[in-house]
């Protein structure tokens, strides 16, 4: 999109230790319309991510614009920014993760501020305070853009919109063979496996509750669909997801690809094989990817009650949420989502989807580099729809 601007587009990133799988979108990218992939690995180790390195690259390369795609670890540099000699005229600041201070409860009184530092340390206060100086000092050349919807709407002089892109939307990595071929594994398996289907998309994650969806498959006599790379790297569930894995495995009741899937269309069809779409993350607050590849899908999902899911499915009606941590919540509410199925939130999934069309996306861009047009559309909700519209 970047180039379709007329910009010709670096990247700078660490390669050092690259895995192999993410070697096709390297190459991708190599091909263009990147013109050239610059690995920034010596910089990272010496002196961390910072805009001094910054700084140095774009007077080397005279650069005009910087995207810095997870600008929350400079928050308070950029919050500080100088646009002084060798910084680009423009700055692109993307925050994923620092505005979730917005759904940490307030303490109540000084004594409660003072418990409640030293439980969850200074990183509310700490973001808080540095998103408020950016948005007060308003540093020439910079444009802060934010994932959250709600934090944009409610920060609208300061901060902006950009739509979470959730999948490549312009490439695809392999031909139409694999999800083809997935999609026949995929009936074979449901043809014999027990009902009803979970479905698990990515890299197994313990923060994403990978052990919590297994868990949840074999009380509920399920089975369980995993599309994505399956690792075992000292994550703290790794023994009970050993045991269930096997258990599910010996009973016919597990598929899985194996390894990364190359084809947006490949998760589409796994997604698609499931009434709805459990997402037990663990103190998550904030965007999710395969939750909205999930609605993309024309799936309802349920998630817990915290952060920026919570609001998305509450206020737009796109499925259910259960009490954060609790097992016996998360298995009644998902009986409840089962039963209703897809049908039902069909009309609200795809007006939610329509904000993260990829004319949105060009809004929101357009916007950021030139400083000209409205940006991307704020979700709004349907008339007659308020907080807490789930089932």
């Amino acid at each position: 999109m970047l180039a379709e601007l007329d910009y010709e587009v670096i990247v700078a990133a660490g390669l050092a230790g690259l895995r192999e799988a993410d070697h096709p979108r390297l190459e991708l990218l190599r091909r263009g319309p990147v013109s050239r992939v610059l690995d920034v690995s010596a910089d990272l180790r010496a002196d961390g991510l910072s805009l001094a390195g910054l700084r140095r690259h774009a007077s080397a390369l005279g650069v005009d614009l910087a995207l810095l795609t997870e600008a929350d670890d400079v928050l308070e540099q950029v919050a500080g920014w100088d646009d002084g000699e060798g910084m680009p005229a423009r700055l692109l600041a993307l925050f994923i993760r620092s505005t979730n201070y917005q759904y940490t409860p307030r303490p109540v009184g000084p004594r409660a501020g003072r418990l409640l530092r030293r439980l969850r340390g200074v990183g509310r206060s700490r973001a808080e305070e540095s998103h408020r100086r950016l948005a007060a000092r308003r540093p020439r050349g910079v444009v802060a853009l934010v994932l959250d919807e709600l934090y944009a709407a409610r920060h609208s002089a300061s901060h902006h919109w950009l739509p979470d892109i959730y999948r490549d939307p312009d490439v695809t990595l392999s031909d139409a063979r694999e999800p083809r071929e997935w999609a026949d594994r995929l009936e074979r398996f449901m043809r014999v496996a027990a009902r009803p289907l979970f479905v698990y998309i990515g890299t197994n994650q313990h923060r994403r509750g990978y052990d919590s969806l297994l868990r949840l498959a074999l009380k509920e006599g399920g089975c369980v669909a995993h599309c994505g790379r399956f690792e075992l790297d000292g994550e703290p569930s790794d023994p009970d997801v050993r045991t269930m894995r096997a258990t599910l495995s010996e009973g016919g009741r597990l598929l899985e690809t194996g390894g990364p899937y190359l084809d947006a269309a490949t998760a589409d069809v796994f997604l698609r094989a499931a009434r709805c779409v459990v997402l037990p993350y663990r103190g998550h607050e904030g965007s999710s990817g395969v939750m909205l590849q999930a609605l993309a899908a024309g799936r309802p999902v349920l998630v817990p009650d915290r952060g920026l899911m919570a609001y998305r499915v509450r206020t737009f009606g796109l499925g259910a949420t259960f009490t954060d941590g609790d097992e016996a919540d998360l298995r009644r509410r998902f009986r409840e989502l089962e039963e209703h199925g897809s049908e039902p939130f069909a009309g609200a999934l795809a007006r939610y989807m329509d904000y993260f069309a990829r004319p949105q996306l060009v809004a929101a861009l357009e916007s950021a580099v030139t400083g000209e047009g409205d940006g991307a559309r704020l979700p709004r909700p349907p008339a007659g729809m308020v907080a807490g519209g789930e089932v």
